[in-house]
């Protein structure tokens, strides 16, 4: 699993507050405005949100994920390295859904 990474990642934008306020209203700014604790999209919302945050916003020379493994990527052990690395290799982009063929589907009784 991923969590570990995240936690990682997390960790280390955590004492960012300003940085992390700015983007905040910057990203519910460009994609339907505020989001609060009580509409049925909160939790979805604010992933989006963190996942922009830690691998797509680049600021300062690169994106948080980027900026993590440049500091402290000489001392992660080998696992954490090869997962914060697919991080910085997201892709921003729509795909489209053509047909459901090869997918485990359930037969017919």
């Amino acid at each position: 699993m991923i969590q570990p990474q995240l936690d990682l990642l997390l960790t280390y934008v955590a004492p960012k507050v300003d940085d992390l306020v700015q983007a905040k209203q910057e990203y519910f700014a460009n994609t339907g405005g505020e989001v609060h604790e009580d509409d049925r999209c909160f939790e979805s919302r604010l992933q989006g949100f963190f996942n922009w945050y830690l691998f797509d916003r680049k600021q300062d020379g690169g994106t948080p994920a980027q900026r993590f493994l440049q500091e402290k990527g000489d001392n992660l052990q080998e696992l954490d390295k090869d997962v914060l690395l697919g991080f910085t290799q997201t892709r921003l982009s729509l795909y489209e859904y053509r047909d459901r063929k090869g997918f485990f589907l359930r037969r017919p009784k």
